[in-house]
């Protein structure tokens, strides 16, 4: 089947929870996780696996809009910059809760409460966050966004071509620690 078709499924049921296709795969294999989240235990059919194959293209090609933060996980998801924030973090052995939202940093009065972050994150880093509008005189839900379109669209070309580079990447390190050579490596 091709993967790219198949990360559209991913890409349902990462964003769309109402949805009947997603309610299904929900009861059956996620078991009250996100897609993004699920494990893979147990025997499968072959088509929840090369979904499942899928997940790291469309864990890296989401793109949150911040409404109300509270689908938002602060440090994991993208929703600021050009990667998760985790990334920019000053003291990878700070300790810090892994899954707070973005929720837990938006103030009532609708402005952004960073004071925890300082010793975390520089000073740029939160002046970028500062600069995040926020909307809270009409709250609006967080939205999910494909990362590589304008629209913020899924489009199967581009996934595409996130496959590619991503299944090309692990090509390499598994020929690289066999000890093959470079050499058809597109076989």
């Amino acid at each position: 089947m091709n993967v790219a078709l198949l990360a559209k499924t991913g890409w349902k049921l990462h964003t769309q929870q109402q949805s009947l296709c997603t309610q299904v795969f929900e009861q059956k294999y996620l078991r009250g996780l996100g897609f993004v989240d699920a494990d893979s235990r147990g025997r499968r059919p072959s088509t929840w696996r090369g979904i499942k194959k899928t997940i790291d293209c469309v864990r890296k090609s989401t793109r949150w809009n911040v409404g109300n933060g509270e689908s938002i996980n602060l440090w994991l998801d993208w929703w600021m910059g050009d990667r998760p924030l985790i990334h920019d973090m000053l003291n990878e052995e700070a300790s810090f809760d892994r899954h707070v939202k973005v929720a837990s940093i938006i103030g009532a009065n609708g402005e952004w409460y960073l004071d925890g972050l300082g010793d975390l994150l520089s000073a740029a880093k939160l002046e970028e966050i500062r600069a995040i509008p926020l909307f809270l005189s009409s709250p609006k839900v967080d939205r999910c966004t494909w990362a590589w379109t304008r629209s913020g669209h899924f489009a199967t070309n581009m996934a595409y071509g996130s496959l590619a580079n991503l299944f090309a990447a692990d090509a390499l390190v598994v020929k690289y620690q066999c000890g093959a050579s470079y050499e058809g490596i597109d076989e």
